[in-house]
C-alpha cells in the first residue's frame, strides 16, 4: 500500500523473518535442562514529513530492527520439593533511515535471572504449595 494518501507514490511495506527454537534435555530422571532462543528481522516502510518543511509527505521512511533474546534453564523436582532456574538475555536494535540515510538508532540489552523453590506439603485430602521466587 501506499501509507501516505496524497496521492500516487511508492509503495509502503513491511516483512519481517522470525526464527524461534526451544530443546530439553533429561539427563536424570528428576533434572530437565532446557534453552530456547527466538530472532526477529524487520523492515517497516512508512510515509511522514519533508525535513525541511514538517509538511506530510510522500517520504522513503524506513525502520530496521533486530530482536534476539535467549534463555537457558535447569528444573529439579523430587516430588516434595521444586527448584527452578534460569538466566535469559535479550538484546534489540532500530535503525530509522529517510531515503536510505541514517537519521537515528537505539539500542538495548537486557540480563536476567530467576530462581524459584516449591515445596508442597499433604495433610490428609489437602494439598498445599508453598512457593518462594526471585528475579
Amino acid at each position: 500500500i501506499n501509507a501516505y494518501d496524497g496521492g500516487p507514490g511508492d509503495r509502503d511495506g513491511y516483512r519481517n523473518a522470525a526464527l524461534r527454537v526451544r530443546a530439553a534435555w533429561r539427563p536424570a530422571e528428576r533434572i530437565e535442562l532446557g534453552a530456547a532462543g527466538f530472532a526477529v528481522a524487520a523492515r517497516s516502510e512508512f510515509d511522514g514529513y519533508d525535513p525541511l518543511t514538517f509538511v506530510r509527505a510522500d517520504t522513503l521512511d524506513e525502520s530496521r530492527s533486530r530482536l534476539g533474546a535467549g534463555r537457558l534453564s535447569a528444573r529439579y523436582d523430587s516430588g516434595d520439593w521444586t527448584v527452578t532456574m534460569g538466566v535469559s538475555r535479550l538484546k534489540s536494535l532500530n535503525r530509522n533511515l529517510l531515503d536510505n540515510t541514517p537519521l537515528n538508532r537505539t539500542r538495548a540489552s537486557r540480563t536476567a535471572g530467576q530462581v524459584q523453590v516449591e515445596r508442597t506439603l499433604s495433610a490428609g485430602p489437602l494439598r498445599h504449595t508453598f512457593i518462594a521466587a526471585m528475579d
